[in-house]
């Protein structure tokens, strides 16, 4: 491989392949591999990271909501107002705390 550095240095000798990827050789016993750094962005592991990252995060931000419309509408088909449990009867508002109640 051609080497961007003059002959003299031989400490780490850089190399570019075309794949995109720069590559430092290591001295002899320094280390048993050669260390490479991405120079152009890994398109379809960012495309993977951020799907992946995205739907964790969307599960993270919405099931709090989720957990409380449901526990909403368990309280209503049973009844009672959803914000306190005080029994509804036929009032418009919930006479305990004030909720305006749906029909």
């Amino acid at each position: 491989m051609d080497s961007p550095l003059p002959d003299g240095d031989n400490d780490q000798r850089p190399a570019v392949l075309r794949t995109g990827w720069y590559v430092f050789d290591r001295p002899n016993g320094a280390y048993p591999y050669s260390v490479r750094l991405p120079l152009r962005p890994l398109w379809l592991g960012m495309a993977a990271n951020s799907i992946f990252y995205g739907a964790i995060i969307a599960a993270v931000v919405s099931t709090p909501g989720l957990i409380r419309s449901a526990i909403r509408a368990r309280r209503t088909r049973a009844g009672v107002c959803p914000c306190c449990r005080y029994p509804r009867g036929l009032a418009v508002a919930c006479s305990e705390c004030g909720e305006k109640l749906s029909a």
